[in-house]
């Protein structure tokens, strides 16, 4: 036993010895790891990006952390992480989950692990992160360093949640939003803009108080059931945001007499797409607080009504004891939406819209609404000089909306060669100016005809005084009209030359008797410009053209009558009678008689039926030859 109990003893010392090796060679290991980090530390030093002084390194840091902008977080927070999505859609949602990944992780701690100098460097650089985008699976500890870090800057804060999150997770349950909220109650001083792109109404709920250095506030988000009346946030931002200029807000309702909109007078960009609903006291308020800003750029509102509001401009402006015009020599951008065209009107009646205005939309009443009026659409009504209207070169009218164009979308280019050559037209792709929809009726157009070189009516008949307006222009050079409504505008094209027209209570003074007299008898056309005609929307069987029906006797040879209707118009307008360009548009299996080619050929140089074009062969006088 005793034999035992000394071998034993032999070979514990042993296991001890060997632990004593291991661990010195652990302890040596940890120091050549501590030796090889530093001399990668010194190797890196020498790369001449390591030369770099840090105000460089943080402004090239700066330039790559880029803030994901307002639009793809509105488009981010109505994304849906599924397993399978349609093809046409992968673009998209690849960038979506880049945005994911941006959210989740900022993008600033992966500029803090590629070496020990550039983490430095990036920790003492206060204003890399001062931006804060993150989402609800966020780690807390990723915004409390994000904050702490910042040091004293002003904060910009960014929430999203995506459609999984508010549907089917309650984001209270994350760790980072009560974290967010408490930042927003207590802190709200710090921030210079917010944005809340959730279903959460505790977040808003938490913006109280007095933010100094707010600049922006965006929430995105229904945060009311659709069966109950929007809620009114007039506790929000009470102590005021006296530097504010975005204010955005999508699916709440801020009054307008609330401190925040009150007390926020350097606003210039606004979007309100749930205000509060249209009476006389409310609408009194909006004007009042329109009036606050002078330096308004881009204002979109969604006026909501009562359900049996149904009154004018008259009642809407009740309670409005200051009706003088509201300036806004700065205003690019004009979004007005209602399902009435009272409150529109009674804006519209005040404000003061730029003649180089860059953008107009006007959407009110229904297809039935009986009370649009013109009114509505006297968008230059606040007593200025006509030529410092709004301008268009071209307009296009439909049965529901006006569009308008600052430059027309139609464009003359020369064709063939020759005997055959020729100017057509084609029509280009560019931004609307202006549109306005207004109902089923025919709008007046609120704009100046100065510069209208084309015009579309796509709807039902126009008034005749209508077209008589445009038959003065001397501009006009394009007619597009639909085959159903072109009889009054055959009317104003067919009124015979006038004399004495073109004299002006002016003309005389400087001029001899002989030009007085000659300008006196100077012969002026309808249409003078005119260069092309269009027709849209060919029946085939003419059950919509001139006032007939099907298979009625009048209409048997219904395309020989309307283009006799057509021609007759031009020629008992008077010279010029010639036209560069006539087309109907019709289908390919629409018949084309001969004859209406033969009568056609005086007038037109160029006429397109359809796909199939003619041109006027100008070594014979014969019928004109067709061209694919």
């Amino acid at each position: 036993m005793k034999e035992f109990e000394a071998a034993q003893r032999v070979i514990d010392a042993q296991i001890e010895q060997v632990d004593a090796d291991i661990a010195q060679c652990r302890s040596n290991i940890e120091l050549l790891e501590a030796e090889k980090v530093e001399l990668k530390r010194r190797r890196n030093a020498l790369a001449p990006i390591a030369t770099l002084p840090p105000e460089i390194i943080t402004q090239i840091f700066s330039s790559s952390l880029t803030r994901i902008p307002h639009s793809e977080l509105s488009a981010f927070h109505h994304y849906s992480r599924d397993y399978f999505v349609p093809e046409e859609k992968l673009e998209d949602v690849q960038m979506h989950e880049v945005t994911y990944q941006a959210l989740l992780r900022p993008n600033i701690f992966t500029l803090c692990h590629i070496s020990h100098g550039w983490k430095e460097t990036a920790v003492g650089c206060q204003r890399l992160w001062s931006s804060i985008q993150v989402q609800p699976k966020t780690s807390p500890e990723v915004v409390s360093m994000m904050w702490r870090n910042a040091g004293e800057l002003p904060v910009a804060l960014d929430f999203v949640a995506l459609a999984e999150d508010r549907e089917t997770v309650d984001p209270r349950s994350f760790p980072v939003f009560s974290l967010l909220r408490d930042l927003l109650q207590s802190k709200i001083d710090r921030f210079k803009s917010i944005g809340i792109y959730c279903f959460e109404p505790e977040l808003v709920n938490a913006l109280h108080g007095r933010a100094g250095h707010l600049e922006a506030l965006v929430v995105v988000g229904k945060v009311f059931d659709w069966f109950d009346d929007p809620v009114a946030y007039d506790q929000l931002v009470m102590g005021g945001a006296p530097n504010l200029r975005r204010l955005e807000v999508k699916g709440l309702t801020i009054p307008w007499a609330s401190p925040l909109l009150a007390l926020s007078p350097r606003l210039t960009h606004v979007v309100l797409t749930d205000p509060p609903v249209s009476t006389p006291e409310s609408i009194a308020d909006l004007v009042s607080f329109l009036r606050r800003l002078p330096n308004l750029n881009y204002l979109k509102l969604e006026i909501q009504i009562e359900n049996d509001f149904e009154e004018g401009m008259v009642f809407s402006l009740a309670r409005t004891a200051d009706r003088t015009p509201i300036y806004f020599p700065k205003l690019h951008t004009l979004d007005l939406c209602s399902d009435d065209s009272g409150p529109i009107a009674a804006i519209l009646s005040l404000l003061h819209v730029p003649r180089d205005i860059h953008s107009l939309t006007i959407i009110c009443g229904t297809a039935n609404d009986p009370n649009l009026d013109e009114a509505v659409l006297k968008i230059s009504s606040c007593g200025r000089d006509p030529s410092d209207y709004v301008s268009p070169e071209e307009v296009e009218i439909d049965s529901l909306s006006a569009t308008c164009w600052r430059e027309q979308q139609f464009k003359w280019q020369v064709k063939g060669c020759g005997m055959f050559s020729r100017n057509t037209l084609a029509l280009e792709s560019k931004p609307a100016w202006v549109y306005i929809r207004a109902g089923n009726l025919m709008p007046r157009v609120p704009w100046s005809f100065t510069r209208l070189r084309s015009i579309s009516v796509l709807c039902l008949p126009a008034p005749d005084d209508f077209w008589t307006t445009l038959s003065t222009l001397e501009s006009l050079e394009i007619v597009r009209v639909g085959a159903p409504g072109a009889e009054p505008f055959f009317k104003a094209l067919s009124k015979e030359p006038t004399r004495g027209a073109g004299a002006s209570p002016n003309s005389s003074y400087g001029r001899s008797a002989a030009q007085v007299e000659a300008q006196a008898n100077l012969s002026v056309t309808s249409f003078p410009a005119l260069r092309a005609v269009w027709f849209e929307q060919w029946s085939s069987d003419g059950s919509q053209l001139l006032g007939g029906s099907a298979g009625s006797p009048t209409i048997a040879d219904h395309t020989m009558t309307f283009v006799e209707r057509f021609v007759g118009a031009l020629k008992t307008r008077g010279s010029p009678v010639h036209l560069e360009e006539t087309r109907i548009r019709s289908s390919p299996s629409d018949w084309l008689p001969h004859d209406a080619l033969n009568i056609l050929f005086p007038v037109t140089q160029c006429f397109i039926w359809g796909d199939r074009v003619y041109v006027r062969n100008l070594a014979q006088r014969g019928p004109l030859n067709g061209q694919d």
